[in-house]
Order: structure tokens, then sequence, then C-alpha cells
């Protein structure tokens, strides 16, 4: 477990560096289609989740004057994180030893030997590891537990069409399921905005965005100690959001804002749970998707508006 801990360290060592990386550049991009700060956020889950990285002459680790250890092999490279040790290493003829340092030695100069129980010392990863395991555990267990009490709800919906469903006491359309996604409108939602409500949910599940915010869960379970990680969650489902608001306004036309706009505020659910599922279309941060929606031009990039994630709207 303890080597464990080690990889999971590493691992967030360098992500940390990629989060703040990316965070100057969506101030860069703050005026740019959200999709590209949302697609830069992909990176950074790779490197949470992924041991493994490329082979590159410059290595981050070394650019901080960190003590690190390289393992290499034909395809990949792995940079780790060389925590300082106690113990001193005695080079042998046909293999090295690692020895707790002594006071005395005899006159070959060998090494006398330790005695046992009072000259054994306690690793700090040996201390930290258990305690990073339960937190792991306990997070795991707690966005799990949401979402299958969640799902239990699900039961009551009746299926309109396709994969739309109506249910009855829920606030704010959503879309849930990874497998078999769905969509859940409010039984008394206005006619008049289901169109590019069910737009909003679609666009989230032609893009997978379902299955990104659960291994984005996954990530936030494994670093839940580095606040960065945490920081970068939430940044990467606004950006997730606002990148669907201005998919929905470039498919439907920028004379549904105000409408658009208006829906939020009603169907603002005021804050989702920290597991991120399901997907809601009033899903927090809707002042700034407000602000975002009103300030957004229509992109002269040609690949913006040929983004290929969507449906037709029925």
């Amino acid at each position: 477990m303890t080597d464990l801990f080690s990889q999971v360290l590493n691992m967030s060592l360098t992500a940390s560096v990629m989060i703040v990386l990316v965070i100057l550049a969506r101030l860069a991009l703050i005026r740019a289609p959200k999709i590209y700060s949302y697609t830069l956020w992909s990176v950074v889950l790779f490197r949470l989740l992924c041991p493994v990285s490329l082979p590159s002459p410059v290595s981050l680790l070394g650019a901080m004057d960190a003590p690190v250890a390289e393992s290499e092999s034909r395809i990949t490279t792995v940079v780790y994180f060389q925590p300082e040790t106690p113990l001193q290493t005695v080079k042998g003829t046909d293999q090295e030893a690692t020895q707790f340092p002594t006071e005395e030695s005899d006159s070959t100069g060998a090494i006398s030997e330790l005695e046992p129980v009072f000259h054994h010392t306690v690793s700090w990863m040996e201390v930290l590891s258990p305690i990073w395991l339960a937190g792991a555990a306990g997070l795991c267990v707690l966005g799990v537990g949401n979402y299958l009490r969640f799902c239990r709800k699900l039961r009551y919906a009746w299926k309109v069409k396709g994969n739309v469903y109506l249910l009855d006491h829920i606030d704010t359309p959503f879309a849930a399921g990874i497998l078999r996604p769905r969509i859940y409108l409010p039984s008394d939602l206005p006619r008049e905005q289901a169109a590019y409500i069910i737009a909003h949910e679609r666009c989230h599940i032609r893009r997978l965005d379902l299955l990104t915010r659960g291994l984005s869960f996954a990530a936030l379970c494994l670093h839940w100690f580095n606040p960065l990680v945490w920081l970068a969650f939430v940044l990467s489902g606004r950006d997730m959001e606002m990148s669907c608001d201005e998919a929905v306004i470039r498919r439907l036309g920028p004379n549904i804002r105000r409408a658009y706009s208006q829906s939020l505020l009603n169907l603002a659910s005021g804050g989702r749970l920290f597991h991120g599922a399901p997907l809601a279309f009033g899903e927090g941060n809707t002042g700034s998707r407000i602000r975002n929606l009103a300030r957004w031009r229509k992109p002269l990039c040609a690949w913006c508006c040929r983004w290929p994630y969507w449906q037709p709207v029925d």
C-alpha cells in the first residue's frame, strides 16, 4: 500500500503543475469558446488517472529541482518523486543492501548487528498511507451511495419519446446513466422550453460528459488530499456546462438567449452534490453562465461552428 500511495503522490504532484497551467490558460482564453478550456481539462484528467507519460526531454519535477528517480521503457517514461530517507546504502559486489547507520564498526569495516525492536523506525509514508486509503474509500462510498439512492427515485419516471422521460417532484431537467443515458424532465416543465433543454442534455450525452464526470470523481477520490484537484473538479464542471450552453445557442440561434437565460434562473438547483452526477440543466453557477451567454459571439473558427456532438431536436 505504501508503494501505491507513493505512486499517487507522484501523479498528484505533476498534475498539480498542469492544473496551474490550465488555470492560467483559462484566463488567457476567457473570451474564447469554452470548449477550448473544457478540452484542456482532459489532459489533467489523464495525468491524474494514468501513472505513465510519454518520453520528454523536459521534466516538470526536474525543473523544480526536486529529487527524482526515472524509470524508462521502450514506450513510456515515468518520473518519480524520490523522498529523502534516513537509510544508508552499502554497495556489495553482487547487489546493494540497505541498512540503518550505526556508530560502531568492527576492524574489517563490516557493519555491526542492529539491536532488534529498539532501532526500528516508522516511515511517514507508512503512517499516511492508511489515512489516504481511508479517505479515498470513504469518499467513494459516499458518492456511490448518494448516486444509488438517487437512482431509486428514477423508477417512477414515465417515457415520453426516445430517451426522454418525465418525472414528478424534481426541480430541474438532467441526464443520467452511462450505458443507457436518459433525459429526465420535470412533469410541469413549460412546453416552449423543452426544445433547447433537451438539446443541452443531448449535448452532454453525445460528448460523453457523463462518463467524463464519473472519471473525474474517481480522480477526486484518489487525490482527495490535494486542494488543486478539488478546484479542477469544480472549474472543469463549469467549463463543461458553459460549453454546452454555447452549443445550444449556436444550434438554435442567438435569439433564444433571453428565454434560455430565464430558464436557467427558473430551474437553477442552487448547487449539486460533489459527486458530479447527474448532469442537470440548472446545475449551479447560474450567474456566470448567464453572463457568458450575454457576451457570447459566433466564433470565427470553422472547427467550433462544425462541432459534431449534436442530435436533431425533436
